[in-house]
């Protein structure tokens, strides 16, 4: 989705620089935020990966009011004020023991996983076709105690292919919230295990709070 903006916006500047070199392309930035709404249902702050609020210069009307969507975001940066130009809603899972229900971990693909001050970041890409609908989830696995008294929550990325047959890849992005893991395990101390399966078998990966 934020491709269409991406696109003629590098083309126009080339265009740009060809007639009227000193004319400056603007700068713009595609990450993960949060974005904030007030009473009226107006994003009015936007959060980036540097965990600094941001107002927002535009208005960005009609979305649930008093909430905070985690969001891939595309927008313009100046001090702490953006513009935000495009976002489409990211799935932030919920950890669970999921107790006496049958889950499911189809296999995909893992682009990038990085932490940010708040969150775990997963960049997965899925295979299925344009009307699949998958499922996803966060399965709380154990919790290790180590030797120095330091502890590690493991999860397991749950994937649901609900039959999609294996036609098209894709990517999508998934984030984890720190900070009601932090709520259970000490930050600075204890950290996050996330284990995933692939086409390649099992993988994990290990965060600090």
């Amino acid at each position: 989705m934020t491709y269409k903006f991406l696109i003629p916006l590098l083309l126009s500047g080339v265009f740009a620089a060809c007639i009227k070199d000193e004319t400056p392309m603007p700068n713009y930035r595609q990450e993960l935020a949060d974005i904030s709404t007030n009473a009226l249902g107006v994003a009015t702050t936007l959060t980036p990966s540097d965990a600094v609020p941001c107002t927002i210069l535009n208005r960005v009307a009609d979305l649930r009011p008093d909430t905070t969507y985690r969001a891939l975001t595309l927008f313009t940066r100046s001090a702490n004020e953006v513009w935000l130009t495009d976002f489409a809603p990211v799935l932030v899972p919920v950890p669970s023991k999921y107790t006496g229900q049958s889950v499911r971990y189809d296999a995909l693909s893992v682009v990038a996983a990085w932490a940010e001050p708040n969150y775990v970041n997963l960049r997965l890409n899925i295979k299925g076709t344009a009307q699949g609908r998958h499922y996803f989830g966060m399965k709380i696995v154990e919790t290790t105690t180590h030797a120095d008294q330091k502890r590690t929550l493991r999860l397991k990325l749950i994937h649901d292919q609900n039959n999609d047959p294996l036609y098209y890849s894709r990517d999508m992005y998934l984030s984890l919230s720190l900070a009601r893991l932090r709520q259970q395990l000490q930050a600075g101390r204890d950290s996050v295990s996330v284990s995933i399966h692939t086409f390649k078998g099992e993988t994990s990966y290990t965060f600090p709070l």
